[in-house]
């Protein structure tokens, strides 16, 4: 009984190893991966450039009354 399911479980495993190079293989071309690094970017650039408006908070505390200012 045990060989038996030892061969089951190593022909799923070789059907999953083939599905899985079968995938790679196609997705070889890169087009998806270029898209998320440009849309990543975009993003990125958006965040720094962008300002922060005025009625924001400030995100740093201001110093009025602070003891040691002399």
């Amino acid at each position: 009984m045990d060989s038996i399911i030892h061969l089951m479980v190593q022909d799923r495993i070789e059907r999953l190893q083939r599905e899985a190079a079968e995938r790679r293989a196609v997705a070889t071309d890169g087009s998806s991966a270029f898209h998320r690094l440009a849309s990543a970017m975009t993003v990125l650039v958006a965040a720094v450039t962008s300002r922060a408006p005025s009625s924001a908070p400030a995100i740093t505390p201001t110093l009025d009354g602070y003891p040691y200012r002399g």
